[in-house]
Parts: C-alpha cells; structure tokens; sequence
C-alpha cells in the first residue's frame, strides 16, 4: 500500500512567478510567491509530512473563486518548491508524476490541496 500525505494552504493560490537576479526585493509579486513558498512548506510540516529520500507522485490542485488565476503549471511549481523549502523534496526533481485530478477548480473556498504519494521502485 503507497504511503500517502495530505497537504492543505488556505486562501486564495499563488502561482509560482519567475525571477530573475535581484528582483526577489524589487517586484512585489516575487516577494508574494516567495511568501507562499514558504506557507506551503509550513502547511506540509505542520501536517507531518516528512522528508522524501526518493521518486513521488504529486496531486495538486488548485481552487479559486472566479476567473483571475494564473496557469497551472506556475501552481504545481509553487507547490514543488514549497515542499523542497519545507524539506519535504530533496530537489523538486524527484516529483516524478501528477495523479489524475491535479488541475484548477472553482471554488468559493480558495485553496491549494497537496497530495504526496511515495513511488515504490
């Protein structure tokens, strides 16, 4: 049976922005994903979960209240990187699959649910 861990952050998602040299203090939407990167990681100790040494699989989705999201390869990659701040992922390679269901969804109550699966080798 796959050991599996369950992740929730409440409140409206942020998808992941790219940045490049210095603009992590210049640009206020680089400082906002780097506060979620670092609420995810919090979430996922606070839910327990612990260090992974090897391949996962990863669910993730993301809820929002209307149309003005982002796309969901800049959520996957907030969460990644949440869990590799947390130390939950090593390096956020070894996130080796997406389980069926990971997407955006409407939602009242925004939130980003995180689903960790161990790969058995």
């Amino acid at each position: 049976m796959p050991v599996r861990y369950s992740v929730t952050v409440p409140g409206r998602p942020v998808p992941k922005k790219a940045m490049r040299r210095g603009q992590k203090r210049q640009d206020p939407r680089a400082a906002a994903t780097l506060a979620y990167q670092e609420e995810v990681g919090w979430r996922a100790r606070q839910a327990g979960v612990p260090r992974m040494t090897g391949p996962v699989s990863l669910g993730v989705r993301a809820y929002v209240k209307d149309d003005r999201r982002g796309d969901l390869a800049n959520y996957v990659k907030a969460a990644e990187d949440g869990l590799q701040v947390a130390g939950v992922l090593r390096n956020d390679r070894h996130a080796m699959r997406y389980v069926d269901g990971t997407g955006i969804y409407y939602d009242a109550n925004e939130r980003l649910e995180i689903d960790i699966e161990v790969i058995e080798r």
